[in-house]
């Protein structure tokens, strides 16, 4: 198939072209996938607070109904408890709002506030026993409170336990999503300088090359060697100039060939001119030296005629 140089060159360019823009795509996706997992990360790393908070909170909540047994009815630790309560209740509020990946998630978070919501019950209803201490029944509610407590502190702990594995989960993805997409960097790189390299030693081959070896070429035919000839390794414009070139110098060497046979053919014509010019030459120096004695012999005649006539003059008188 010919390609033309312009088609070649086209081609490396729209290939260059690809990759620059598969370059830009993996640059977009590895940033979208670096923002993806930061928020990823922050998020719960948000969830990991709240949740130690919630911890937190949750073992105090049942500390208001404790400190009403042991301390006789103090009438301030509704309100601590409303307090408590409220503090427990935004944690739990802002918890629900975050997106949980696993569903086990979900379900323990959702115990979490069955179990919150019946210690907060139970506190109350201690609360709403006359004079608590040392009643049988107020303290059954204290111990039912601090089993459901302690069993929702360790939920929050198990919860805790999910949101690390999830940061480490979205670091590992990470890293390997890093890795890839570095590989896919180094890849396009790598190949673009592959490419760049290919195509400088291609067109030095097909464009550089032959056109050297054309000048050279018209050194010699300059120098009278017509047997010179460009090497044709392309079918593109240098091909078809290299073959031009070629069937130049064929036409020129038929043409010298020709030429120098009509010199000689010229220079032996002129040899034998030479020589018919030579013998005209003599011919013609004979021809005047004949011409030459005649006169002579005329001259010489016309003085004896003269003689004669004076000798019959003299012998008459």
């Amino acid at each position: 198939m010919r390609l033309k140089i312009g088609t070649k060159i086209g081609i490396v360019f729209i290939i260059l072209l690809m990759l620059m823009v598969l370059h830009a795509i993996l640059d977009y996706i590895t940033a979208r996938q670096y923002e993806y997992y930061i928020h990823e990360i922050e998020e719960e790393i948000e969830e990991i607070d709240l949740i130690k908070r919630l911890q937190f909170t949750l073992a105090q909540v049942v500390m208001p109904a404790n400190d009403f047994l042991i301390l006789g009815g103090d009438p301030n630790e509704p309100k601590n408890l409303k307090t408590l309560s409220a503090k427990v209740e935004n944690i739990i509020k802002k918890l629900a709002k975050l997106e949980f990946d696993r569903p086990e998630e979900r379900e323990i978070f959702n115990h979490i506030k069955k179990e919150y919501q019946q210690v907060k019950d139970i506190a109350l209803k201690i609360f709403s026993i006359p004079n608590p201490v040392g009643n049988p029944k107020a303290g059954q509610l204290m111990e039912e409170m601090d089993k459901i407590a302690n069993d929702a502190v360790m939920d929050v702990e198990e919860f805790h336990q999910f949101a690390h594995q999830e940061i480490e989960e979205a670091l590992t993805s990470w890293k390997k999503t890093e890795s890839l997409l570095n590989a896919v960097h180094y890849f396009t790189i790598s190949f673009s300088f592959l490419l760049i390299i290919g195509s400088l030693v291609f067109f030095i081959r097909t464009i550089s090359l032959p056109i050297n070896s054309m000048k050279n070429t018209a050194v010699e035919f300059s120098q009278g060697n017509f047997d010179k000839r460009v090497e044709v390794t392309t079918k593109d414009e240098i091909g078809y100039l290299a073959n031009a070139f070629n069937s130049m110098g064929t036409e020129l060497k038929s043409s010298y060939k020709e030429l120098k046979k009509e010199i000689t053919e010229r220079k032996k014509l002129g040899e034998e001119l030479k020589k018919k010019m030579h013998k005209l030459e003599r011919f013609h120096g004979v021809v005047v030296g004949r011409e030459l004695k005649m006169k002579e012999l005329k001259n010489r005649i016309k003085e004896l005629e003269e003689q004669l006539k004076e000798r019959k003059y003299k012998l008459n008188g």
